[in-house]
């Protein structure tokens, strides 16, 4: 519910929406950073990260089992839904470039650009042939696009769509 999503932009919580709980826990965290004073501390604030973590039920990972192991994606939100994935090798690589050598202390860790759930279903159905269903009492989701001025002034990052992932992805899961 931010105006702006760069790094000086105040964070706007709702504390009685019962789905903040995780932006709050980040938040305090953020406090605590910044009451340390310690000028070598640096807050990341990271995106979707998605990758071949299988043991989860994040996304991206889920749905590419869906489509595997019963050649169906079933999606509780609309297709139209959108979200910033940042692939988690992108992750790895920028993580401690802003530890070392941040100039900042704040950095948004994301992809820059939103990927709808049509993009992504599509993508995987190519890949694995399978039937995408979404559900009657579907919501659509949309986060507000993320800025990454600041990695990409302060240390040139170039972040890899996942779009251009989903069939390692999908062939690591195989594996």
């Amino acid at each position: 519910d931010a105006s702006s999503t760069d790094e000086n932009s105040s964070l706007v919580i709702n504390p009685s929406d019962d789905n903040n709980l995780y932006n709050i826990s980040k938040i305090m965290g953020e406090v605590i950073c910044n009451l340390s004073k310690k000028q070598n501390v640096r807050i990341a604030r990271l995106s979707n990260v998605t990758g071949n973590n299988f043991n989860t039920n994040l996304f991206l990972p889920a749905i590419i089992q869906d489509a595997i192991n019963f050649k169906k994606i079933t999606l509780e939100t609309k297709l139209d839904s959108e979200k910033d994935y940042v692939y988690i090798d992108d992750v790895l690589d920028i993580l401690p470039k802003i530890s070392l050598k941040g100039k900042n202390k704040i950095y948004n860790i994301a992809n820059g650009k939103n990927t709808s759930n049509e993009e992504i279903v599509k993508k995987i159905q190519k890949i694995t042939n399978c039937k995408i269903e979404v559900k009657k009492k579907a919501i659509t989701y949309r986060f507000p696009t993320i800025s990454i001025n600041r990695i990409q002034k302060e240390f040139g990052f170039k972040p890899t769509s996942v779009l251009e992932k989903i069939e390692k992805i999908v062939n690591d899961y195989k594996k």
